[in-house]
């Protein structure tokens, strides 16, 4: 394993970093391909850059009920499982808690996406086509982010081209999980018309990323209803989409390699770039 450089990041919305952890988690990665870097004082994201440049990128956000960033199993080993594809990865570490009220967490994505591609030849990657990858609370995030009304678009920035969601909260309705729901609304919960903005089944077009989700069944956190809501409103939108549902009651699997679902983001990625559609 190669790290170039470990830049520290003052951020109190992350949880300790473990650095001996993390050299072990990614000493799994192939050797002498991958970069890691912990960038940018004032804009919390991590970076893993494989050594092919002008790579594409995405940028992946976490779950954690948007009380917290779950950046070890859905941010760090996600990034991992996407280097091995060829592809840059970045781990934002959004707005949680006090700072999960709407917009700050839409903000937080957007003001990272902008550095990243402002600084996209220093990081050797290709800034066109990017994807957008999301878990749980971050996988409703991740969907906000990709919409043209509210998502990325809305502050000036190129929309992804593609998305990966895990088991992603979706609805803010009756049937989300109550505490993403809870700490992203925050007062605006009960508010008939905000409740529909912020469902991110809704006000989905035609120019929506192509889009790959993961859940199971019968997760026992997020009704898997969620996940089939968005797949039928991209369906309707004409959006290309494909849902897997493994036969199981677990959430926050991450890259489910521990036997949920073996190599899911490796078939997600296999899907989007249209190898197995």
């Amino acid at each position: 394993m190669t790290f170039d450089y470990l830049w520290s990041v003052e951020s109190n919305r992350s949880d300790a970093f473990d650095l001996a952890n993390f050299e072990a988690m990614a000493d799994m990665a192939e050797e002498d391909r991958l970069i890691v870097k912990k960038y940018r004082p004032g804009v919390p994201y991590f970076a893993f850059l494989v050594k092919e440049r002008n790579r594409p990128f995405f940028a992946i956000l976490p779950g954690g009920g948007y009380e917290f960033c779950s950046n070890p199993n859905e941010g760090f080993s996600v990034a991992l499982s996407l280097n091995r594809k060829g592809y840059n990865a970045f781990v934002i570490d959004y707005g949680v808690k006090e700072e999960a009220h709407y917009p700050r967490p839409v903000i937080d994505v957007a003001s990272a996406a902008k550095d990243i591609l402002a600084n996209a030849k220093e990081f050797g990657i290709d800034p066109k086509g990017f994807g957008i990858a999301g878990f749980s609370a971050g996988g409703h995030l991740s969907a906000i982010c990709a919409r043209s009304d509210i998502g990325l678009s809305h502050y000036g920035l190129p929309s992804p081209k593609m998305q990966i969601l895990g088991y992603p909260v979706v609805t803010m309705g009756e049937l989300s999980h109550p505490m993403s729901r809870e700490l992203f609304m925050g007062s605006d919960i009960g508010d008939s018309k905000m409740t529909e903005l912020l469902s991110a089944d809704n006000h989905i077009g035609p120019d929506y990323p192509a889009t790959y989700i993961c859940g199971s069944m019968r997760d026992v956190t997020v009704n898997s209803k969620n996940f089939e809501m968005l797949e039928n409103a991209l369906k309707k939108a004409g959006v290309r989409c494909h849902l897997r549902l493994v036969d199981s009651e677990v959430h926050g699997f991450g890259t489910g390699d521990r036997g949920t679902a073996p190599n899911w983001i490796s078939d997600a990625i296999d899907w989007l770039e249209g190898h197995d559609d």
